[in-house]
């Protein structure tokens, strides 16, 4: 148990932000706080009904909770710590462009797409 908290002790500040709203999304999910229904991308929903919250929600959740979905959150976990520490190191700013403008990158080709 140490182990892990030492980890997480040492984890850069902005991948262990994108890990807790990942899994937070797919404990809510999995506990039935809310539903995955709220979550997902639907522009008509976002433009008609105001709800913003699906450009988010939409990107960082990975399912309810199961083996596969852990798997899942180790590789994206592992992944970026790596780039954070290694290509990243010292340009948090930089990261979170990078981050930005993938999340941007995928919305506009969900929208065209139709997704």
């Amino acid at each position: 148990m140490q182990v892990i908290i030492d980890q997480w002790k040492h984890t850069p500040p902005i991948t262990r932000s994108i890990f807790l709203l990942t899994f937070g999304l797919s404990l809510g999910v999995t506990l039935e706080v809310f539903s995955s229904l709220k979550l997902y991308y639907n522009w008509k929903l976002i433009y008609s009904n105001m709800e913003w919250w699906r450009l988010i929600t939409s990107l960082f959740f990975k399912g309810e909770l199961s083996p596969h979905t852990i798997f899942d959150f180790y590789i994206c976990f592992r992944y970026m710590y790596s780039l954070e520490t290694t290509s990243f190191r010292g340009k948090p700013a930089e990261f979170i462009t990078f981050i930005t403008l993938g999340c941007v990158f995928f919305l506009i080709s969900a929208f065209f797409l139709g997704i």
